[in-house]
């Protein structure tokens, strides 16, 4: 996202390293807690950004913002946690108008609209994960299962327990 006025550019910081030397440059708590940001920004609900200046690309902030929902609208909106310069300073005013300049712009139909899009791809893949994680727990247990009782007895044991769940389900 570039500034209205052209002179700051504003980046999404999402990976590790990206937070790491972000909060090197600017001797912030990103040098040292930058996984702490990438658990909080892996729900899709916080937001990491860098104030950079648009000729030189020198890092001149950094900006938490969250997505939080209006209870009476159901809107979505965006407030800024925290945002600081160099050393956790006040940002120059430069720096604060490019950040509320990004805030109207995720206000926009399209915005909300692929956040949406967004969240439910995330919601769709942690159940696929948590199905295909129970499915691997599954079959750890049924192999730890054979390998203690042998193969014939877990074998005799699985026939017994469906002949009691069909006898069961025909009562």
């Amino acid at each position: 996202f570039i500034s209205r006025d052209g002179t700051r550019d504003v980046r999404p910081l999402t990976t590790r390293l990206q937070l790491r030397f972000h909060g090197i440059e600017i001797r912030n708590c990103l040098a040292t807690d930058s996984m702490g940001y990438v658990r909080k920004a892996a729900t899709g609900k916080n937001f990491i950004v860098g104030v950079f200046h648009k000729r030189t690309g020198k890092p001149l902030s950094t900006a938490e913002i969250s997505v939080r929902r209006r209870t009476s609208t159901g809107r979505y909106y965006f407030v800024v946690r925290q945002h600081t310069a160099k050393y956790n300073a006040v940002p120059s005013q430069p720096c604060k108008r490019a950040i509320a300049e990004l805030r109207l712009f995720c206000q926009s139909d399209e915005v909300l609209e692929h956040l949406e899009y967004c969240w439910r791809q995330m919601r769709s893949r942690r159940i696929a994960y948590r199905r295909t994680k129970q499915l691997d727990t599954d079959r750890a247990l049924t192999d730890a299962l054979r390998r203690t009782l042998t193969d014939v007895v877990y074998d005799e044991l699985l026939a017994t327990v469906r002949v009691r769940l069909e006898e069961s389900v025909a009562q």
